[in-house]
């Protein structure tokens, strides 16, 4: 899979592709990774979020599988801009979102921080707005 999608974009990055670069979205192997076989940059669980936001139903592990990349994008930056997440902290919401149950959380705060360049007290709604105004 050798889109315009998964070529690494200059630093700093958007938030949604500092996370998809920890999931393994920019990966350049011989076999495509989870999250680039599902179109589903963020590696999220499906359900019934991902079902509303285009899903197509889900891998053996249980992660949201989308038709395009665009789809994924969309529903990880759909994803973010919910109050659950855009309200608490850069380390609140990478918290919750990459738990230490199932990640090294504190590495992956860390790269999402300096690959985005964003603190991490600054809320999740701070940095899509900022972002935006980049745009």
């Amino acid at each position: 899979m050798d889109t315009p999608l998964h070529h690494m974009p200059s630093v700093p990055l958007l938030l949604w592709q500092a996370i998809a670069r920890m999931e393994g979205w920019y990966a350049n192997l011989p076999d495509l990774t989870r999250c680039q076989r599902n179109h589903n940059p963020g590696n999220i669980r499906h359900g019934e979020f991902t079902t509303v936001h285009k899903s197509t139903g889900e891998d053996e592990a249980g992660f949201a599988v989308f038709a395009t990349d665009e789809d994924g994008i969309a529903c990880l930056q759909a994803l973010l801009s919910t109050p659950f997440y855009s309200e608490k902290t850069l380390r609140g919401a990478i918290f919750t979102y990459a738990p230490t149950s199932e990640n090294q959380t504190y590495n992956y705060l860390e790269n999402v921080s300096f690959w985005s360049n964003k603190p991490i007290s600054m809320t999740v709604g701070a940095i899509l707005a900022s972002e935006s105004q980049v745009a």
